[in-house]
Formats: C-alpha cells, structure tokens, sequence
C-alpha cells in the first residue's frame, strides 16, 4: 500500500503498488482488505515488478 501523494507513487502503477489517499479512510480500509486477501501469486508479482524498478 502506497500514498497516491508520496513521490514513490510516480514511478509505481495501480499494477504493482495499492494506491490509496490516506485522508479517505474507507480507501485505507479497502487496500488492506485487498492486501489480506490478495492471492500469493498476485502478490509475487506485484513485488516482483517493483523490486525490478527498484534495483
């Protein structure tokens, strides 16, 4: 999960990162329902694709 106002947000898609406006909290309260229930293998992927933007 990621602010969309913090300045990783730019280089991170809704594909990878869980974007969210942490002044909404039901936005807040979805992506961590999202995160919790999230597949493994999306998860992987996610990370994956940023880890690789990362390195």
């Amino acid at each position: 999960m990621l602010s969309k106002f913090a300045g990783a947000a730019e280089d991170f898609n809704e594909d990878e990162a869980l974007l969210l406006d942490p002044n909404h909290p039901k936005e807040i309260a979805d992506a961590i329902s999202k995160a919790a229930n999230m597949p493994l293998e999306e998860r992987v992927k996610r990370w994956r694709s940023m880890m690789d933007k990362i390195e």
